[in-house]
């Protein structure tokens, strides 16, 4: 787990990483950028989500907002929107929500952004 999270987020060059973690020892020399890390270029730009998307993200962020007892905070909020099954979600029955995984094609990335953007 930590070592997963060492990698996410790391500055390092992620090829270097993953050579070495299946024993490769050499020094690679890449000839360019290789990974996101070494090169910006490479993380791949998304376009935003369609207006009405955020339209329906909105009513459905008010109704988890409404609903949820006991209260969520927002990352509980983008999980239950998500349709994510924590053990959170299952103990508080916050699958049985009417929001419940509305926004399940959505980035949760995208979902937390919008919860910020209306607080």
């Amino acid at each position: 787990y930590r070592e997963i999270w060492a990698f996410v987020e790391g500055s390092g060059c992620r090829r270097q990483t993953i050579l070495r973690h299946f024993g490769d020892s050499s020094d690679p020399a890449p000839t360019g950028a290789c990974c996101d890390a070494c090169g910006a270029e490479l993380v791949p730009v998304l376009p935003p989500p369609d207006p009405s998307e955020i339209a329906n993200l909105d009513d459905a962020i008010l109704s988890v907002a409404e609903a949820a007892r006991p209260p969520v905070g927002r990352t509980t909020c983008a999980e239950i929107l998500h349709g994510a099954r924590t053990k959170k979600i299952e103990r508080n029955s916050y699958d049985g929500l009417p929001a419940y995984g509305t926004s399940s094609g959505m980035r949760r990335a995208d979902i937390l952004s919008r919860i910020d953007e209306l607080i």
